[in-house]
């Protein structure tokens, strides 16, 4: 039986396994519950009426929207927004090296990671089984 005060987040980027800004692990954590209830509580395979009203059925519709997005992004390194940080670590800056189009969109990715989170937010009463 899996401990419930325990989340294992394996989607934060790969080689910051150490250490991670707690925004990235609050954005990982959050959509790692909602990947945690449709693929190992069966969220969505019938245990809740969808259908029951109005709500229900909005509900529905955007956890399952939400889930499509994460799942399109959730393993895209170039999604992930470059920091600061990762450019005082590099030996030279080209942009094969940083990627840089995640250092341009770096806002935009964290505007619409917030969008998302925000989102969820507004249909967590419905991550139960």
């Amino acid at each position: 039986m899996k401990n419930p005060r325990t989340l294992i987040i394996p989607t934060l980027p790969k080689g910051r396994r150490e250490w991670a800004d707690n925004s990235g692990v609050m954005f990982h954590a959050c959509f790692t519950l909602l990947a945690d209830c449709i693929e190992n509580e069966h969220l969505l395979d019938g245990s809740i009426d969808w259908m029951a009203n109005k709500q229900s059925r909005k509900a529905k519709a955007e956890i399952e929207a939400l889930y499509d997005w994460w799942k399109k992004i959730k393993d895209d390194e170039d999604w992930y927004p470059m920091t600061s940080s990762d450019i005082g670590k590099s030996n030279k800056a080209t942009e094969d090296n940083f990627k840089w189009s995640r250092w341009v969109n770096v806002n935009e990715q964290y505007e619409e990671a917030d969008r998302m989170l925000i989102r969820l937010i507004k249909v967590r009463r419905f991550l139960y089984v």
